[in-house]
């Protein structure tokens, strides 16, 4: 994927790395490249060069960007668009989970809520099949 334009401008990042997770707010630098809640700055262009990011999800209300490491095919993207993907899917549905902070142990300890929209489709014998998933920022 080449048109980082459709990444959204701000949003939630969750980006995890061989030796950390980082989660929090992030803001576009320029037409490529964000900035971490951390500080980290991470070019889309360098991405695949850069062998500590596993997994890395750019999100806001509409839509996700997303990039995970494999093994046998290295980084892949995707943009995830509920405007687009919903027409592909029968149904979906939401679940809300909570992010808690560092070191937390109860709910009551929670910095905020994150969504995983759930897009469905049946297969020939009538059952959900779950094959595409997105993260969704929630008040």
């Amino acid at each position: 994927m080449n048109d980082y334009m459709e990444i959204p401008d701000q949003g939630t990042a969750f980006a995890v790395y061989r030796d950390r997770i980082v989660y929090g707010k992030y803001q576009k630098s320029d037409a490529d490249s964000f900035v971490l809640s951390d500080g980290t700055l991470v070019s889309l262009v360098m991405i695949g060069q850069n062998t500590d990011l596993l997994e890395l999800h750019l999100f806001d209300r509409n839509r996700e960007y997303r990039c995970v490491r494999t093994r046998q095919r290295g980084m892949l993207e995707s943009l995830i668009d509920d405007k687009r993907i919903s027409a592909e899917y029968e149904d979906s549905y939401m679940e809300e989970i909570y992010v808690l902070e560092k070191g937390a142990d109860q709910k009551e300890q929670f910095i905020q809520k994150v969504g995983v929209v759930n897009y469905i489709h049946y297969n020939a014998d009538d059952l959900a099949v779950i094959d595409q998933y997105r993260l969704k920022e929630v008040e």
